[in-house]
């Protein structure tokens, strides 16, 4: 057998190792594996690579099973100085029947405590926040959840005393509140704000488990740099979309770990917690002289969008399918407010009460969210949105209007997935996508929308 030269390898919040250990190839061929760019942007890149204070090469943690196969290759064996932090605590809880993990979640519950950090990937509808709440207990660490948003984690904080109790006192940071807890629900805006105070406090080095909930945003900087200050024994990432760009998804593997388990719409359709929805493409009548070869597309894509916002015809023929769909539960999503203001003033032109139109635009508090979920479940509403790609817990949903144009697969699949949750009192889900055949750069986007309902074997019908 090959004798293999020890690397010893400290694990705190990354991997530190003292390069000079290595021969020039193996610290050239780690540098490569470790040099993330976009390629078709070179100079876009996530810096994978630093020095502590102690002049060792500091590595993301999440990089340790392929540094060790690496290492392994050349020649070298890892040895591992595991002072990761664990923060012992008695949750002591006895979680209902109703909330018995399926199982699936089982499966992904084992997957984090033996793997101990990666990624869970899941489609909406798959309670990541119910399968995070099992694993909380079982880890049995202090633990802090981030999150992107307020209503997402007044979301976390209803899941979780759902799971464990009413009686859990779960922490808040965010929103002007900071109380900690066993359990602590996080706003990653709120610590960013305070990093170089907690720093100075070395205050992240309290928690046993981080889970970083829509960890796709680890690619960013700012959500990077957060979660990498956490030397806790358990970082697992939560997403339904976490491959949004290649490039991105090695950088956010490299941070956080592989996928370490994976839940399919399948597994979902099986397991009867998801419907497959319908798709209705509706043509539109909307027309501009769009130009291919135009010299600047961002101006030319603005004034298209400026006036396909107010365009009578496209909003008459959203209109009446909104008017068609009374007694339903609806949500409209477009990316602009002043678009979502001008949708409101169409349907309700058309039929809709206005005390049974709502506006989601993400300057509603928390408490406002909950109104709107709540009347939601009543049904017979339209929520008209900005913010349709992220969590949003109404499983009555049944219908859904795409009526933004975009070309990407992932946020189509989220917006998609919110109607696909089993509810008793839903009727079969259908997603009408607008789309506008009249300008070559949108009839190129619709095709995109559609080869990704072929590829989730959606049923696809064309109107209008």
């Amino acid at each position: 057998m090959a004798h293999h030269t020890e690397i010893p390898i400290r694990v705190d919040a990354f991997l530190r190792l003292d390069d000079r250990l290595l021969d020039d190839r193996t610290r050239r061929l780690l540098e490569s594996a470790l040099d993330v760019r976009n390629p078709d942007d070179p100079m876009q890149f996530v810096p994978m690579l630093r020095r502590d204070t102690d002049g060792l090469l500091t590595i993301p943690r999440g990089f340790a099973y392929k540094l060790a196969k690496g290492l392994e290759q050349c020649g070298y064996k890892a040895v591992w100085d595991d002072r990761r932090v664990e923060a012992p605590i008695d949750l002591n809880v006895e979680i209902s029947d109703e909330y018995r993990p399926r199982d699936y979640q089982a499966v992904a519950i084992e997957r984090m405590l033996a793997c101990e950090q990666g990624i869970y990937e899941a489609p909406p509808g798959a309670g990541k926040t119910i399968t995070a709440a099992h694993f909380i207990a079982r880890a049995s660490q202090r633990t802090l959840v981030i999150v992107d948003r307020i209503n997402i984690a007044t979301q976390w904080i209803e899941r979780l005393r759902s799971v464990l109790g009413d009686w859990m006192t779960v922490g808040l940071i965010g929103e002007g509140s900071w109380s900690e807890g066993d359990i602590t629900v996080a706003l990653r805006q709120a610590l960013w704000r305070r990093k170089d105070d907690l720093d100075a406090r070395n205050w992240w080095c309290q928690f046993g488990a981080v889970i970083l909930d829509e960890c796709h945003a680890v690619s960013a900087e700012t959500v990077r740099e957060l979660f990498q200050r956490f030397p806790a024994k358990y970082r697992i990432g939560l997403s339904a979309t976490p491959d949004r760009f290649m490039w991105m998804t090695i950088a956010s593997r490299g941070i956080i770990g592989e996928i370490i388990c994976r839940t399919t719409d399948n597994m979902l359709e099986k397991a009867g917690v998801l419907v497959r929805p319908q798709v209705i493409a509706v043509r539109t009548p909307f027309e501009f002289p769009w130009k291919a070869n135009a010299r600047d597309k961002r101006r030319q894509w603005q004034k298209m969008i400026k006036e396909l916002k107010v365009h009578g015809g496209r909003n008459t023929v959203i209109a009446k399918i909104m008017a068609s769909c009374r007694g339903h539960t609806c949500l409209a999503h477009t990316d602009q407010k002043s678009h979502a203001h001008e949708l409101a003033a169409w349907a309700m032109a058309h039929g809709w009460p206005r005390d049974r139109v709502m506006m989601m635009t993400g300057d509603e508090s928390g408490a406002e969210r909950a109104k709107i979920v709540e009347a939601a479940n009543d049904g017979d509403i339209l929520i008209i949105s900005t913010v349709g790609q992220e969590a949003l817990d109404i499983p009555r949903l049944d219908r859904f209007f795409l009526v933004w144009p975009t070309r990407q697969p992932l946020p189509v699949r989220q917006m998609v997935g919110r109607v696909k949750r089993v509810h008793s009192e839903k009727a079969p889900p259908i997603v009408y996508d607008f789309y506008d055949d009249k300008v070559t750069v949108l009839r190129d986007q619709f095709a995109v929308r559609r080869g990704t309902y072929e590829r989730d074997h959606l049923d696809l019908r064309i109107i209008g």
